[in-house]
């Protein structure tokens, strides 16, 4: 029972440092140290009671301790446990998106109800020993459930990564709980009482699975950091050379086509804004040319140029430069400089990052949506983070986002690179590129750079709103 507590309560562990602001994930990992403390509970039942007794005291006060945590420990795993497991179900199915809060608030409140009930019918004190018929009656319904919930959700999936992730999610918990459903519960109410101890076994082959399928293909919308590793090879391998070559053109191609369509329908002689047009196209076009020089220069990895730049100029440069996109969706841009930024950084590659991002933000949100950019000190880092009002991105596809050739864009106009060339360039800054996104509500980018690249720092704050259109 030892080996079968930890092993649970391993797997809440890495589950509650992997993700815990993902609801799916917290639950996931709340599930798991409660089924873990229904093994703990027999760990205090049949080692440690009757080591204390023998060795240190016999004391009633100490019996009545031990007595009281080995059945508050054994109602956690039987009653709360089950509930977790169908609140894990239900987050994870995603079945409240689009609902209203009040609603959810109900149902979770509804579902604790036969918790409830248990305890008030079975306290804990002076021994838990609750009648498993009813017992059994509610938890087999909130099983099923999950299991339905679980296996719903890896069918209406469609990305192919995001079945594999939830089939290997219904590997790894259904057979497990359907079998402390038969042993913990429906056969303890037909009276057979021992052959829940087998459970150990299944839960260590549980455990061998999750960690093989965290660290492989990633299970329970996580993976483990070990996947960082490849990511930083798979980076070097290919971030520069031709495939970034022609993702930087794409994106300047594409502007420069927007701004040739505005200037169709303008007095090119009386209207300034064909003349702006117009400089957003050189603009576009010395960018492509600066980018293919570089990449020119080393086809193997990105070399940067570092030299100390003002980061308000570069995010203000790259806002303007992506102005066509920001004016075709009227996009609201708020920005908020905190302080004043000298970084030593490459000029070239930081705009392009920029670029990318802010465009990534402006495609993800529909017409009138809000884009706020600020740039901060952060325990000593310098900070630039990105956040707009946009789609979001799932919690299965958020794990892959910076993967080389993935997307959730139309397939046949992005490359699926953006993120995975500006993830490779503030590694190369001895930074790091943070994504934190919820589907429906929107998506913040959080770029942060060490204090050894700050050259000077001077606090202010200034904010604007520019609505372009």
């Amino acid at each position: 029972m030892f080996i079968l507590f930890l092993a649970l309560w391993t797997i809440s562990f890495i589950l509650a440092v992997t993700d815990w602001k993902t609801e799916s994930t917290r639950w996931g990992s709340i599930t798991f140290f409660l089924a873990g403390c229904g093994g703990l509970s027999v760990v205090v039942e049949e080692n440690i009671g009757p080591f204390v007794r023998q060795y240190i005291t016999d004391d009633n006060s100490i019996n009545f301790i031990l007595a009281f945590s080995d059945g508050f420990l054994a109602s956690l795993s039987h009653c709360f446990g089950p509930y977790a497991l169908l609140m894990f179900s239900l987050s994870y199915s995603e079945v409240f998106v689009n609902k209203s809060a009040a609603l959810k608030t109900k149902v979770v409140y509804l579902l604790l109800l036969p918790v409830i009930l248990m305890y008030i019918f079975f306290p804990i004190s002076p021994s838990f020993k609750p009648d498993f018929v009813p017992l059994s009656l509610w938890v087999t319904l909130y099983v099923l459930a999950t299991d339905y919930l679980l296996v719903f959700s890896c069918i209406k999936a469609k990305d192919s990564k995001v079945r594999q992730q939830r089939t290997l999610t219904c590997i790894i918990v259904i057979p497990p709980i359907m079998c402390s459903l038969l042993t913990n519960y429906i056969l303890r109410a037909l009276g057979i009482q021992h052959l829940w101890r087998y459970n150990s076994f299944i839960i260590v082959l549980q455990f061998l699975a999750f960690v093989v399928f965290s660290i492989k293909y990633g299970v329970m919308g996580i993976k483990l950091k070990v996947e960082k590793n490849r990511l930083d090879s798979t980076m070097r391998a290919m971030t520069s050379g031709t495939a970034i070559l022609n993702h930087a053109i794409k994106n300047e191609v594409m502007k420069i086509i927007i701004c040739a369509d505005n200037l169709k329908s303008i007095d090119k002689e009386n209207d300034p804004y064909a003349n702006e047009n117009l400089q957003v196209i050189l603009n576009s076009g010395d960018h492509m040319l600066a980018m293919v020089k570089r990449i020119q220069e080393s086809m193997q990895d990105i070399i940067l140029y570092e030299v100390p730049n003002r980061l308000a100029d570069i995010i203000d440069n790259s806002l303007h430069n992506i102005k066509p996109y920001i004016i075709n969706k009227s996009i609201s841009v708020n920005v908020n400089y905190a302080c004043d930024i000298i970084l030593s950084c490459d000029t070239v590659h930081m705009r392009e990052v920029l670029n990318n991002i802010f465009k990534n933000a402006i495609e993800a949100m529909e017409a009138h949506g809000e884009l706020s950019i600020s740039l901060l000190m952060d325990k000593s880092k310098a900070t630039i983070v990105i956040k707009d009002n946009g789609s979001g991105i799932s919690k299965e596809n958020l794990p892959h986002i910076i993967d080389p050739f993935f997307s959730t864009k139309n397939r046949s106009q992005n490359f699926g690179l953006g993120l995975s060339y500006c993830y490779n360039v503030i590694q190369k800054h001895k930074g790091s590129l943070e994504i934190d996104s919820e589907l429906n509500l929107g998506t913040t980018v959080t770029l942060s750079f060490p204090p050894r690249k700050i050259l000077k720092l001077t606090s202010y704050s200034t904010k604007q709103e520019v609505v372009y259109g």
